[in-house]
């Protein structure tokens, strides 16, 4: 049975960015390392947001795995 992940966070990288002083690119490498990982490891990836920093995480992690859970209504971003 896979471990089920449930990923909240960031929505607005810019403002983010501003606030912390880091550079957006910062933010956006790590959201597809993010991805990426838990597509390896076997995780289940469960989302409810289709922008920001989720939706960043969820593409990179549906690059390499096709399981990919919407806890949302249909989204541009998640079609399956």
């Amino acid at each position: 049975m896979a471990l089920k992940v449930g990923i909240i966070g960031l929505a607005n990288i810019p403002k983010i960015s501003k606030i912390v002083g880091k550079p957006v690119g910062f933010f956006l490498e790590r959201g597809d390392k993010i991805g990426e990982i838990l597509a390896e490891t076997g995780c289940e990836l469960w989302v409810n947001s289709n922008k920001g920093m989720l939706a960043k995480i969820a593409r990179a992690y549906k690059k390499n795995n096709k399981s990919l859970r919407r806890i949302m209504r249909e989204s541009k971003v998640f079609k399956n």
